[in-house]
């Protein structure tokens, strides 16, 4: 009887041997793997506009139709008829500031504020274009870039949106951008359509026929001692 027990036993022990042999394994991952899937921290840094290596030109294009004025002429009250204006101007424009945000070395956004008392425009029928003192900055913002590719002079395009007396115009512009961890260089133009922004009366825009003005950027940040 006892060589039957120890028989039993024997079989129960082999069946428990052979269904752990067989029981699936769970994959442990190994402190290798695990690193490689982890997601890499994100590194921001936020460059200053460096003004001494920077320059804004700009150059503005009026064609302006005949229109009439009344002047104080001698005592009296005269109506003068003023002749079509076409002008070329240009000139640079100061900043005030100017930052550029970087995600792991990458440019991602920015701004750049203008002193426009720096815009000095002649007077066109006696008038300038620009209220200086209710609004004596202006604000570009660099609202992303994106690669661009199959132009050999820039390598992004970026979304700028031009604030200016209060009123808001999108533009995209390609750019050569050069940025490491802290350095940053921006480079390129876009033209900006007076007529898009609340500038001149509504009488006054009927006269115009174009009003534009160029901005070049060379625009260079870089980290602040």
């Amino acid at each position: 009887m006892n060589k039957a027990i120890n028989q039993g036993v024997a079989a129960m022990l082999l069946l428990f041997t052979v269904a752990c042999s067989e029981a699936p394994t769970t994959d442990i991952p190994t402190l290798e793997a695990t690193e490689k899937s982890a997601p890499k921290p994100v590194v921001v840094d936020s460059l200053q506009l460096l003004p001494d290596e920077s320059q804004i030109t700009w150059r503005r294009f009026l064609d302006q139709k005949g229109s009439k004025k009344t002047m104080k002429l001698l005592g009296q009250q005269v109506e003068v008829d003023l002749g079509p204006v076409q002008l070329t101007m240009e000139g640079t424009v100061a900043t005030n500031r100017g930052l550029l945000v970087l995600h792991n070395g990458e440019p991602t956004s920015g701004n750049l504020r203008f002193d426009m008392h720096t815009f000095h425009f002649a007077e066109h029928a006696g008038e300038g274009l620009f209220n200086v003192k209710d609004y004596p900055e202006s604000e570009l913002r660099l609202d992303g870039f994106r690669v661009l590719e199959g132009d050999s002079v820039h390598n992004c395009l970026a979304d700028l949106t031009l604030e200016l007396q209060n009123e808001s115009h999108a533009y995209e512009v390609p750019l050569m951008v050069q940025a490491t961890a802290d350095r940053g260089k921006l480079k390129g133009s876009f033209t900006i359509n007076t007529l898009d922004f609340p500038l001149r009366p509504k009488a006054k825009v009927q006269a115009i026929n174009r009003d534009e003005i160029e901005v070049d950027l060379e625009l260079v940040f870089g980290q602040m001692n």
